[in-house]
């Protein structure tokens, strides 16, 4: 499964993204819960992602956000 149909990220720096579908409808600045529900996984999976670093995040105080362009560089890289 090729994620790369909907979504195009060009490089890290300059992530050009045209989404469809049920990406598109969240916010640019993802948090755990919108990764979990784009993912269909549970928060915990979420949180282990971005833990073990396979999903790129920062943090705002105590709470991790997640950059889109982030979470769909992850999927197209888990698909291949």
């Amino acid at each position: 499964m090729d994620f790369n149909e909907n979504i195009s990220v060009e490089t890290t720096e300059d992530a050009s993204v045209a989404c469809s579908g049920v990406i598109s409808a969240f916010p640019d600045v993802l948090t755990v819960d919108e990764v979990a529900a784009i993912l269909r996984c549970s928060k915990s999976v979420a949180y282990r992602l971005i833990r073990a670093k396979e999903i790129s995040s920062f943090m705002i105080g105590c709470t991790y956000r997640i950059l889109k362009t982030d979470l769909i560089r992850y999927m197209n890289n888990a698909a291949a």
